[in-house]
């Protein structure tokens, strides 16, 4: 969408930096860095044709910023529409407690769930139970901990799982094993090491082989952990955000992958000899 208050050169600007002056000389306004919904342009990694994942949810698959885009409305209303058969995701802002949750009893048809403001307990997390037949969570708010991962393992059916304030552990990590349909992981703990890298690409060569799509944020893993990455054969996409590897390390990944699309804190990697689709 163009702001129509800018001059023209800025509204076709794209990525760039734009600024504008009054006539006094003043800073009146400075645009700011626009990422892409499709990020670098390159293609997702595709649906298979039986996926039950809905399309409009394409834009988990290649995540570049922590704004959602779809429509926003109360928690009250949202249940209420998918109770009623009209939708099957609720993607609401508003803050949701231990109470609130407990409405989900009353949608075991949903499919989609995106929360922003998570307010709850671990214990509170147990109402996921209700809807098993969700294919993609979206939590943030609270930074989930090892027993809120557990909490999480009723949802057998996960095919996107977008979780990046948390505090998970290397060790929480097993709870993944309950998702065998898992496609996408991203995940943000600083609680994660080199050894959490090798404990999902040990998941991935039984629990979870459909893993396509990898996003770390925030991490401390080192080259060591990129080694790692190297081995899950079926991974298509890795981003990771904020973490202290260097570029021979992101060299030595690519050489082992080549088939690999890279994102180095949200931007495609110089290295990934994939980028042809980078935006100017």
């Amino acid at each position: 969408m163009h702001d129509n208050n800018l001059p023209r050169e800025c509204r076709n600007a794209g990525p760039r930096l734009c600024r504008r002056t009054s006539r006094k000389g003043t800073l009146l306004r400075a645009g700011v860095m626009i990422v892409l919904l499709n990020g670098c342009g390159a293609s997702p990694p595709s649906q298979p044709a039986n996926s039950a994942v809905p399309s409009a949810d394409r834009s988990q698959i290649v995540p570049t910023t922590e704004s959602g885009t779809g429509q926003r409305r109360f928690w009250s209303e949202a249940i209420a529409d998918v109770e009623s058969g009209m939708a099957a995701e609720i993607d609401v802002d508003e803050p949701i407690d231990d109470r609130k949750l407990e409405d989900l009893q009353r949608v075991p048809q949903l499919e989609v769930l995106k929360l922003s403001q998570l307010r709850t307990s671990v214990a509170g997390l147990s109402s996921l139970r209700h809807v098993a037949q969700l294919r993609q969570l979206v939590l943030r708010g609270v930074p989930l901990d090892d027993a809120g991962l557990e909490q999480l393992a009723v949802l057998k059916r996960l095919q996107i799982l977008n979780l990046p304030q948390t505090r998970v552990s290397n060790d929480g990590l097993r709870y993944l094993a309950a998702f065998p349909d898992l496609q996408l992981l991203r995940l943000g703990s600083p609680d994660l090491d080199d050894d959490g890298v090798r404990r999902i690409a040990e998941l991935c060569r039984a629990e979870l082989p459909q893993l396509r799509f990898l996003h770390l944020m925030a991490p401390e893993i080192s080259d060591r952990g990129l080694a790692a990455v190297a081995e899950i054969k079926s991974l298509q996409s890795f981003y990771l955000d904020d973490s202290t590897v260097t570029d021979d390390g992101l060299d030595r990944l690519i050489l082992a992958r080549p088939d690999l699309h890279i994102h180095i804190d949200q931007r495609h990697s110089d290295r990934d000899p994939q980028r042809g689709h980078d935006p100017p």
